[in-house]
């Protein structure tokens, strides 16, 4: 509900990173070292196909960014991910 609220404002240069600290799988009930889902939406920013915001689906889109900390030059740079 909050990433559908934040998406339908559209200000014209609201860039925003929507990702959760660290997974808290049921099995374990403890926090893990996988990787999380992220979404980076705004203006110079591209669909990589993506429905759902899950890490399932994170992972089907290939994306995945080796060094965490590099995700907010992402954000407040250019906006490309390679």
């Amino acid at each position: 509900e909050v990433v559908s609220q934040l998406c339908s404002w559209q200000p014209d240069n609201l860039r925003t990173l929507i990702m959760p600290d660290h997974p808290t799988p049921i099995k374990t009930q403890t926090h893990s070292g996988e990787p999380v889902p992220f979404m980076l939406w705004g203006p110079g920013f591209t669909s990589n196909g993506a429905k759902r915001f899950t890490e399932a689906e994170a992972k089907s889109t290939g994306l995945f960014i080796e060094e965490g900390y590099k995700i907010m030059s992402r954000l407040i740079g250019k906006g490309m991910i390679s």
